[in-house]
């Protein structure tokens, strides 16, 4: 059995055998501090869920982790195995949809499947390699062709030609080598994405942006911060605590940037425009720069626009002429 935790919230669910669990507690970054499980801030770095069991035999609290399902424990008598119960972190976007697909490897290799079909989620089920499963999506069928139990995924890139004065449709790709004390490491980059070199007792971190431009003034980030809707784990909002550093200057300033609240500086406006996550789950800013040298003639012509009105609406009789009519 699988259920989505958002909608099951101070809800008491039915189980198999029948046993009930309800969700005490759910941690977005949780750690053990004296045996006891806390919260250290929103950040989705180490999604944790407590939980309570009733059956026959009594009642347990059990405290589940999405990224370590080997860390899960039992808090009083042990009368429920916590390895048997795993708790999932998956896209935001799921149950978006009316027609979906869920797959979940437990820690002994099976794999299940659950269905989404008209929006009503099917009860889950396992599947095996090459075994067929309908979908309910017309006649599209379910088949894994490949299991691999150690893997790691890994972005391909290749070369697509574009035409001149082409769109192309595809984001840039840089294949980078980087050196350092005779080691060297190449990787490919994507637009906007960051990796990691790790060398004997350094790393770097680089970035594949499109061409920057000095602003005249720097930033330096402070904290980032990305609340969640109650109860959810969709961001209610962005907002980066930054210090502007201007080289004129000596003192520095301190300063929010949010959805809604903009830095201006000189002629350029810094507005929050979304996050990205590093490959050790780091939260970084996404910021957008926003310039216009035509404000000036925008304005220009709408205050010449609505003179234009005026003169038109309080001259009118003196530029229209009367008409005579003869008998």
């Amino acid at each position: 059995q699988w259920f989505p935790l958002e909608s099951h919230f101070e809800k008491t669910i039915s189980l198999s055998g029948g046993r009930q669990l309800s969700i005490l507690g759910f941690y977005p970054n949780a750690r053990v501090d004296n045996q006891k499980v806390i919260n250290i801030d929103q950040s989705p770095l180490n999604p944790a869920l407590r939980v309570k069991i009733l059956s026959t035999e009594g009642e347990e609290e059990t405290t589940l982790f999405a990224y370590h399902p080997e860390l899960a424990f039992s808090h009083q008598k042990n009368l429920v195995d916590p390895s048997n119960m795993r708790l999932f972190w998956v896209p935001l976007e799921l149950g978006k949809n009316p027609n979906e697909l869920l797959l979940a490897r437990t820690s002994n290799g099976e794999i299940y499947q659950s269905i989404r079909q008209k929006g009503e989620w099917k009860e889950s089920t396992s599947i095996q390699e090459k075994e067929k499963v309908a979908t309910g999506w017309m006649d599209f069928q379910l088949s894994i062709l490949q299991k691999l139990d150690r893997a790691i995924s890994q972005n391909a890139y290749r070369r697509i030609p574009v035409l001149p004065n082409q769109d192309p449709q595809f984001p840039p790709a840089a294949k980078l080598s980087l050196a350092y004390q005779g080691q060297v490491q190449t990787k490919w980059l994507g637009q906007n994405q960051i990796e990691t070199f790790e060398f004997k007792d350094k790393s770097f971190k680089v970035v594949f942006t499109p061409q920057t431009k000095n602003l005249g003034f720097a930033l330096k980030l402070k904290e980032f911060e990305m609340p969640m809707y109650e109860g959810t784990q969709n961001p209610a909002a962005f907002a980066s605590h930054v210090e502007i550093i201007d080289p004129g200057k000596s003192a520095t300033q301190d300063y929010t940037i949010s959805m809604n609240h903009p830095l201006s500086k000189g002629k350029y406006k810094l507005f929050q425009a979304s996050y990205q996550t590093g490959d050790d789950g780091t939260l970084y800013p996404v910021l957008a720069a926003a310039y216009d040298p035509g404000i000036f003639l925008k304005y220009t012509g709408s205050i010449i626009l609505v003179l234009g009105i005026i003169l038109i609406f309080w001259f009118r009789k003196a530029f229209t002429k009367r008409k005579v009519r003869t008998v």
